[in-house]
């Protein structure tokens, strides 16, 4: 199949030099003060999309993710045969966190309730296993 001419019959030599313009170009937007401001709005877009997803979080919902957190830990370990020592170090310091206590942050009833319940839980837990590991040290 051919494809028609437009008339303009160029020669290699010509048709590297227009590639050769045309990069030019490129790097002169790219590079220019024009091309900068792009890719600087650009990079300040994308940034600020980064935030808006990660950051946006309002305290009232930060409570209700932690408040969340401590009730699978409570559920999970409830099965558990035995916690390990360095296990319940990291539970008792989540649970001495001021952003997961709603007795120190403001939380509404409902989930007052629910963190009071899951704190409770795992320190009955926490607790149970200590008596646990003492009774098998002896």
């Amino acid at each position: 199949m051919l494809i028609p001419s437009t008339g303009a019959d160029l020669s290699e030599r010509e048709i590297a030099q227009v590639i050769e313009r045309a990069k030019a170009a490129r790097v002169r937007f790219l590079f220019g003060p024009r091309g900068l401001k792009v890719a600087g709005f650009s990079a300040f877009a994308c940034v600020l999309a980064f935030l808006l997803i990660t950051g946006a979080r309002s305290p009232r919902q930060q409570a209700f993710e932690n408040t969340i957190v401590l009730e699978r830990l409570a559920t999970r370990l409830a099965h558990a045969e035995k916690i390990s020592s360095e296990t319940a170090a990291e539970i008792s310091n989540l649970l001495h966190r001021q952003d997961y206590d709603c007795r120190r942050i403001a939380c509404d009833a409902s989930l007052d309730k629910r963190n009071l319940a899951a704190r409770s839980r795992l320190q009955t837990i926490l607790a149970m296993s200590t008596l646990q590991a003492d009774a098998a040290g002896r």
